[in-house]
């Protein structure tokens, strides 16, 4: 009888679990909280995805939100969802990408399933999601400041977006790169003022053969919208530096994040819209200060950091806020700062059920890392199972041997 149950229950969860994207991830139906069709690759449907991650323990988390994290005195904010919460548990929202074709497969109805459903309901996935944070490119066949000072003629809200430029000889200057993070402060209901805050952005591996070894600035913008990634972004880049730190291209850290801790003008751009959202751009010095690159027009060249934004668990962008204590105590060095961190993958015998980072004078890595483990319930099931199985057996054995007898 538990065979059969047993068989049953896995047909019914394979048969919601068919939307494999190019890494392979298997995403079951009733898991999905949110898609979006994309059709940017012409001649391709494709459908993004936003699904029910990892369960998320919210041990020494004061308080949780779906984009933000609060211990004490400071928050841990994301641009767009990063949790979702089911009844009273937490988990973390991860993204996918799959054919049009691949997603209305399998998400279709199955007659033969239908009695199961009554007892594993499907949840439909007719959530349109929106994306306040990606890229913003414009193309042109003219000079640089042509690049440079015209609009935008595409978005891509995608998991990574790129900050740079591509040159061609034969074609003139291709493209230009920006980037835009908005993070949302209304849902805190914070009144008091911000004591310090730092933007963490993950970067990976860059092109460049180009001479130029520009910088990389955080600025200001004045978005049309607070909540959609729009083509005009890429004109109201602005020109205020948030950030006290500008790494040079080869010195932004790569496989890791990058830490921008805020100036002044940054602060008082977050203490001015502690009820709205706080908006940040993404330029090359270059760009920033319209300066055309070395090897302008001379050869083909091509310089682009890409962003990890959304997808991988552990390097979206956050925003990192110290709100000021009532009684300030003076200090001679920078306190340490305990935040939540992102927790390891799972293996098949435990799992990291907490994380802490503790942050002091250093602004490119944490001084230590804490992790909690514990055991999954497959090794725990395992090990009731096989014994109440085994004796199971021996009991039926028995009965059927006196069975026999009389």
């Amino acid at each position: 009888l538990l065979g059969v149950l047993g068989l049953l229950f896995f047909i019914a969860y394979d048969a919601q679990a068919m939307i494999i994207d190019n890494t392979q991830v298997e995403i079951r139906d009733s898991d999905i909280i949110g898609t979006e069709l994309d059709l940017t690759d012409i001649g391709n449907q494709y459908v993004k995805i936003q699904y029910i991650g990892n369960w998320k323990d919210t041990i020494n988390i004061d308080e949780i939100g779906t984009n933000f994290e609060r211990v004490g005195n400071t928050y841990k904010i994301w641009p767009g969802q990063q949790y979702y919460k089911n009844i009273d548990l937490w988990f973390e929202v991860k993204y996918a990408t799959t054919t049009l074709v691949e997603f209305n497969k399998a998400t279709q109805g199955d007659e033969i399933l239908g009695l199961l459903r009554f007892i594993i309901p499907i949840a439909k996935a007719d959530i349109v999601l929106t994306d306040t944070d990606g890229m913003m490119r414009r193309n042109v066949l003219s000079d640089w400041t042509t690049l440079v000072n015209g609009n935008g003629v595409l978005i891509d809200n995608g998991a990574v977006a790129f900050v740079g430029w591509k040159n061609s000889v034969s074609s003139g200057w291709g493209s230009g790169y920006r980037s835009r993070f908005s993070f949302d402060l209304d849902p805190f209901e914070i009144d008091d003022e911000t004591a310090s805050a730092s933007i963490f952005i993950w970067g990976s591996s860059h092109s460049d053969n180009t001479a130029d070894d520009p910088n990389f600035h955080l600025l200001d913008l004045e978005p049309n919208s607070d909540d959609t990634l729009a083509i005009t972004d890429y004109e109201n880049s602005g020109t205020i530096d948030y950030s006290s730190t500008t790494p040079a291209f080869s010195a932004f850290i790569l496989g890791g994040y990058q830490r921008f801790p805020m100036a002044q003008t940054g602060l008082d751009e977050i203490n001015d819209n502690m009820d709205d959202y706080f908006h940040v751009s993404a330029k090359t010095s270059n760009d920033y200060l319209d300066v055309s690159p070395t090897d302008e027009a001379s050869t083909d060249t091509e310089l682009l950091l890409p962003v990890t934004m959304e997808g991988t668990i552990g390097q979206r962008p956050f925003l990192l806020i110290d709100l000021e204590e009532e009684e300030e105590e003076e200090a001679t060095s920078t306190p340490s700062v305990s935040i939540p961190c992102d927790l390891v993958p799972n293996n098949e015998l435990s799992m990291a059920v907490w994380c802490v980072e503790e942050w002091g004078d250093s602004t490119t890595s944490p001084e230590k890392t804490f992790y909690g483990y514990a055991h999954i319930p497959f090794l725990v099931w395992f090990i009731i199972m096989v014994p109440t199985l085994w004796l199971a057996g021996r009991l039926l054995l028995e009965f059927i041997i006196r069975l026999r007898r009389y």
